[in-house]
Protein backbone atom coordinates (compact mmCIF):
# COMPACT_ATOMS: atom_id res chain seq x y z
CA UNK A 1 0.00 0.00 0.00
CA UNK A 2 1.30 3.43 -0.93
CA UNK A 3 0.23 6.47 1.03
CA UNK A 4 1.35 9.72 -0.60
CA UNK A 5 1.79 12.56 1.88
CA UNK A 6 1.99 15.95 0.14
CA UNK A 7 2.10 17.86 3.45
CA UNK A 8 5.47 16.41 4.48
CA UNK A 9 7.91 19.24 5.20
CA UNK A 10 10.99 19.44 2.96
CA UNK A 11 13.38 19.13 5.91
CA UNK A 12 12.44 15.46 6.18
CA UNK A 13 14.73 14.83 3.22
CA UNK A 14 17.70 15.26 5.49
CA UNK A 15 21.17 15.93 4.16
CA UNK A 16 22.23 12.28 4.44
CA UNK A 17 24.06 10.14 1.92
CA UNK A 18 24.01 11.66 -1.56
CA UNK A 19 21.68 14.45 -0.39
CA UNK A 20 24.40 15.64 2.01
CA UNK A 21 26.41 16.85 -0.98
CA UNK A 22 23.56 18.86 -2.51
CA UNK A 23 23.23 22.51 -1.53
CA UNK A 24 20.20 23.13 0.71
CA UNK A 25 18.46 25.44 -1.78
CA UNK A 26 18.92 22.88 -4.58
CA UNK A 27 17.76 20.07 -2.28
CA UNK A 28 14.61 22.04 -1.39
CA UNK A 29 13.83 22.60 -5.10
CA UNK A 30 14.40 18.91 -5.75
CA UNK A 31 12.11 17.95 -2.85
CA UNK A 32 9.36 20.20 -4.19
CA UNK A 33 9.55 18.43 -7.58
CA UNK A 34 8.96 15.01 -6.00
CA UNK A 35 6.65 13.47 -3.41
CA UNK A 36 6.88 11.71 -0.06
CA UNK A 37 5.28 8.28 0.35
CA UNK A 38 4.89 5.69 3.07
CA UNK A 39 5.32 2.22 1.58
CA UNK A 40 4.07 -0.94 3.29
CA UNK A 41 6.23 -3.94 4.12
CA UNK A 42 6.60 -6.05 0.98
CA UNK A 43 5.91 -3.15 -1.40
CA UNK A 44 8.00 -3.58 -4.54
CA UNK A 45 9.58 -0.25 -5.47
CA UNK A 46 11.33 -1.63 -8.56
CA UNK A 47 11.01 -4.92 -10.41
CA UNK A 48 13.94 -6.44 -12.26
CA UNK A 49 13.49 -6.50 -16.05
CA UNK A 50 10.52 -4.09 -15.91
CA UNK A 51 10.50 -0.39 -16.76
CA UNK A 52 11.44 1.89 -13.87
CA UNK A 53 11.88 5.63 -14.36
CA UNK A 54 12.21 7.26 -10.95
CA UNK A 55 14.70 8.01 -8.19
CA UNK A 56 13.77 7.41 -4.56
CA UNK A 57 15.60 8.44 -1.40
CA UNK A 58 14.97 6.41 1.74
CA UNK A 59 13.96 8.68 4.62
CA UNK A 60 13.25 5.86 7.11
CA UNK A 61 12.94 2.10 6.97
CA UNK A 62 14.92 -0.46 4.99
CA UNK A 63 14.70 -2.04 1.57
CA UNK A 64 16.30 -5.15 0.11
CA UNK A 65 17.95 -5.01 -3.30
CA UNK A 66 18.04 -8.40 -5.00
CA UNK A 67 18.57 -9.93 -8.43
CA UNK A 68 17.01 -13.00 -9.95
CA UNK A 69 19.06 -15.44 -12.00
CA UNK A 70 17.35 -18.58 -13.18
CA UNK A 71 15.71 -19.95 -10.03
CA UNK A 72 17.87 -18.05 -7.54
CA UNK A 73 17.16 -14.73 -5.86
CA UNK A 74 20.37 -13.14 -4.60
CA UNK A 75 20.13 -10.30 -2.09
CA UNK A 76 22.78 -7.80 -3.12
CA UNK A 77 22.33 -5.23 -0.38
CA UNK A 78 20.04 -3.73 2.22
CA UNK A 79 19.60 0.03 2.03
CA UNK A 80 18.35 2.49 4.64
CA UNK A 81 18.03 6.20 5.42
CA UNK A 82 20.11 8.39 3.13
CA UNK A 83 20.43 5.74 0.42
CA UNK A 84 18.96 6.22 -3.05
CA UNK A 85 17.29 3.81 -5.45
CA UNK A 86 16.77 4.13 -9.20
CA UNK A 87 19.65 6.44 -10.07
CA UNK A 88 20.53 4.22 -13.05
CA UNK A 89 16.97 4.33 -14.36
CA UNK A 90 16.94 8.09 -14.91
CA UNK A 91 20.35 8.04 -16.58
CA UNK A 92 19.85 5.15 -19.03
CA UNK A 93 16.07 5.23 -19.53
CA UNK A 94 14.30 3.42 -21.25
CA UNK A 95 16.26 0.41 -20.00
CA UNK A 96 14.59 -1.83 -17.44
CA UNK A 97 15.39 -2.09 -13.72
CA UNK A 98 18.47 -4.17 -12.97
CA UNK A 99 17.17 -5.40 -9.59
CA UNK A 100 14.13 -5.93 -7.40
CA UNK A 101 13.77 -3.44 -4.54
CA UNK A 102 11.37 -4.47 -1.78
CA UNK A 103 10.44 -2.79 1.53
CA UNK A 104 11.61 -4.89 4.49
CA UNK A 105 10.38 -5.39 8.05
CA UNK A 106 8.52 -2.10 8.66
CA UNK A 107 6.93 0.57 6.48
CA UNK A 108 9.43 2.77 4.68
CA UNK A 109 9.10 6.50 4.23
CA UNK A 110 10.61 7.50 0.88
CA UNK A 111 10.87 10.57 -1.28
CA UNK A 112 10.41 9.88 -5.00
CA UNK A 113 10.78 11.93 -8.14
CA UNK A 114 9.65 10.42 -11.44
CA UNK A 115 11.91 10.60 -14.46
CA UNK A 116 10.00 13.31 -16.28
CA UNK A 117 9.98 15.62 -13.24
CA UNK A 118 13.69 14.86 -12.71
CA UNK A 119 14.46 15.75 -16.35
CA UNK A 120 12.53 19.03 -15.99
CA UNK A 121 14.43 19.79 -12.78
CA UNK A 122 17.81 19.07 -14.41
CA UNK A 123 16.97 21.11 -17.53
CA UNK A 124 15.73 24.10 -15.49
CA UNK A 125 19.28 25.06 -14.51
CA UNK A 126 22.02 23.41 -16.61
CA UNK A 127 24.84 24.26 -14.18
CA UNK A 128 22.94 22.81 -11.22
CA UNK A 129 21.80 19.89 -13.41
CA UNK A 130 25.39 19.05 -14.29
CA UNK A 131 26.37 19.11 -10.60
CA UNK A 132 23.49 16.75 -9.68
CA UNK A 133 24.30 14.38 -12.57
CA UNK A 134 27.96 14.31 -11.48
CA UNK A 135 26.83 13.33 -7.97
CA UNK A 136 24.67 10.56 -9.43
CA UNK A 137 27.56 9.35 -11.57
CA UNK A 138 29.87 9.31 -8.55
CA UNK A 139 27.24 7.38 -6.56
CA UNK A 140 26.99 4.82 -9.37
CA UNK A 141 30.78 4.46 -9.43
CA UNK A 142 30.72 3.70 -5.69
CA UNK A 143 28.00 1.09 -6.18
CA UNK A 144 29.91 -0.54 -9.05
CA UNK A 145 33.12 -0.64 -7.00
CA UNK A 146 31.29 -2.08 -3.97
CA UNK A 147 29.61 -4.76 -6.08
CA UNK A 148 32.88 -5.60 -7.85
CA UNK A 149 34.65 -6.15 -4.53
CA UNK A 150 31.73 -8.29 -3.29
CA UNK A 151 31.77 -10.43 -6.44
CA UNK A 152 35.55 -10.83 -6.23
CA UNK A 153 35.29 -12.02 -2.61
CA UNK A 154 32.54 -14.49 -3.58
CA UNK A 155 34.62 -15.80 -6.51
CA UNK A 156 37.66 -16.23 -4.27
CA UNK A 157 35.59 -18.07 -1.65
CA UNK A 158 34.22 -20.42 -4.33
CA UNK A 159 37.68 -21.03 -5.73
CA UNK A 160 39.04 -21.93 -2.28
CA UNK A 161 36.01 -24.13 -1.64
CA UNK A 162 36.60 -26.14 -4.83
CA UNK A 163 40.36 -26.32 -4.25
CA UNK A 164 39.70 -27.90 -0.84
CA UNK A 165 37.35 -30.55 -2.24
CA UNK A 166 38.60 -34.12 -2.37
CA UNK A 167 38.03 -35.40 -5.89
Amino acid sequence: MTTPTKDTPPDLLAPEGLMMEIDESVRNRLVAAGRFETLAVGHQIATQDRPHYAISAIVSGKVAVSCRSRDDNVVIDELGPGDIIGEMSVIDYPHVASADVIVLDRPAHVWTIDGEAFDTFIESDPKMGLAVMRLLARELCCVIRHNSVSMLKQAEALRFHYQDMDY
